[in-house]
């Protein structure tokens, strides 16, 4: 459970996603019976795009953050690059995606509600 700007993010054990509007004036709305109408969005079709380890590439590193991934034991961990941020700590970052050594760019990076990781949010491009 992740609640960020007035929106709670849920993900249940079977894998479902839900997010709800936490504001105020939502919560207003549905007391008042006025409820938001239900979305349910379903990923596309496997093999409908293209594969999720596919990134786009880039050479210019001069917008975004950068991140570079590492091998700590046994693991591929990630950590940020880019000043101003605290290197120290590990990002969440796809799996699938990580090569040891690899360098990559993402829009931005939010530190977690309890301070000890950061969360990639935005496009990731591989630099090369």
């Amino acid at each position: 459970m992740q609640y960020l700007n007035e929106w709670l993010y849920l993900v249940t054990t079977s894998g479902a996603l839900a997010c709800h509007d936490v504001s105020e004036a939502a919560i207003q709305a549905a007391k008042e019976g006025r409820l938001p109408r239900v979305r349910d969005l379903k990923a596309p079709p496997v093999g409908a795009s293209p594969s999720p380890t596919t990134l786009e590439t880039t050479t210019d590193a001069s917008q975004g953050v950068m991140l570079e991934c590492f091998r700590e034991g046994g693991r591929l961990r990630m950590h940020v690059l880019s000043a101003g941020y605290n290197s120290n700590l590990r990002v969440q970052f796809p799996h699938n995606i990580r090569e040891e050594h690899g360098r990559y760019l993402v829009d931005a990076v939010q530190l977690a509600a309890h301070g000890d990781f950061y969360r990639v949010h935005g496009d990731i491009k591989k630099l090369v």
